[in-house]
């Protein structure tokens, strides 16, 4: 099923309001879906993030904290009792706390440098597909 199942029987090829409130759809990429035939929307069909890469490290940090926090929170004080005797006087805890919340900010900072691209999505079929971002143009000169 695609991942936008409540909009499969939607029609699309119509836009709301006037040709005032959208913006153009940009030159350099298909016009409508090659799958379904759905005329693309730049404001529902067109959006601008991190590329493939990038988000899967984005959903990598956000769910990948899980195996982390069962790591320091219950396997390590589970099989090494007296590892956690030991932090409770002193400030190790931080060192437990670091190694369960390190690793999924470190790949939430990467995910955020990744390089940017266009996603155009059909809501319709589920299709899509990432293009790179153009180069600005120059400016002329002054």
């Amino acid at each position: 099923m695609s991942p936008s199942w409540k909009f499969r029987d939607v029609p699309q090829d119509h836009l709301r309001g006037g040709q005032f409130l959208s913006r153009p759809w940009p030159d350099d990429l298909p016009d409508k879906c090659g799958v379904c035939g759905t005329v693309f929307r730049h404001g529902f069909n067109l959006s601008m993030g991190p590329g493939k890469i990038g988000r899967i490290l984005r959903n990598t940090a956000y769910y990948g904290f899980i195996p982390f926090l069962l790591l320091g929170g219950f396997i390590i004080p589970g099989l090494f009792p007296e590892f956690t005797r030991n932090l409770r006087g002193n400030q190790g805890w931080w060192v437990v706390f670091g190694g369960m919340f390190f690793p999924p900010m470190l790949l939430g900072a990467l995910s955020v440098v990744m390089p940017q691209s266009r996603l155009v999505l059909c809501k319709k079929c589920g299709w899509s597909h990432d293009y790179k971002l153009p180069k600005p143009a120059p400016l002329p000169p002054s």
